[in-house]
């Protein structure tokens, strides 16, 4: 990630106009902050596999956790 900081400089913009293709898996990419960690993720773990846990006791460093909320009625 450090090898990133020179092309993403602390306080560059990065908005939902920035679009990252992934390559690790069940998303085909991200706008906005979602896209950015898709870039540190390819850039530090390459094409890993994507893996998807329902028991949060398995998530790793290095995880990308994404929050489906229900909304409460």
């Amino acid at each position: 990630m450090i090898s990133l900081k020179e092309q993403y400089p602390e306080g560059m913009a990065w908005t939902n106009d920035n679009y990252y293709a992934w390559h690790g898996g069940i998303y085909s990419g991200g706008y906005g902050c979602v896209g950015f960690a898709f870039i540190l993720s390819d850039t530090v773990f390459g094409n890993l596999p994507d893996r998807k846990y329902m028991d949060f006791d398995n998530i790793q460093v290095g995880d990308i956790i994404r929050s489906i909320m229900t909304p409460i009625l």
